[in-house]
């Protein structure tokens, strides 16, 4: 087996993370999906989330686990977009 679905197949999994996943819900799927299609499998898959928009039934379908990472005051970022 060749390349990262490869890997895949072979127990790493696939983590999606960089600003907040969760905007881009239907991608997430629409990208599990074609894998499933095409390589008729679902690999193990991790949402790296800020905590602050709950999943869609379909997103928890494709995602195996999540990782939640509140963002602190000194995160930088302000208050109303790190508590929820």
């Amino acid at each position: 087996m060749k390349g990262w679905i490869g890997l895949l197949r072979n127990g790493a999994h696939l983590v999606i993370t960089g600003g907040e996943p969760l905007l881009w819900q239907e991608n997430i799927v629409n990208l599990m999906d074609y894998i499933n299609k095409v390589e008729h499998f679902i690999p193990f898959c991790e949402c790296e989330t800020n905590g602050t928009i709950l999943p869609d039934p379909e997103v928890d379908r494709v995602i195996s686990q999540y990782n939640v990472s509140p963002k602190l005051k000194n995160s930088g970022m302000e208050r109303n977009k790190r508590k929820n």
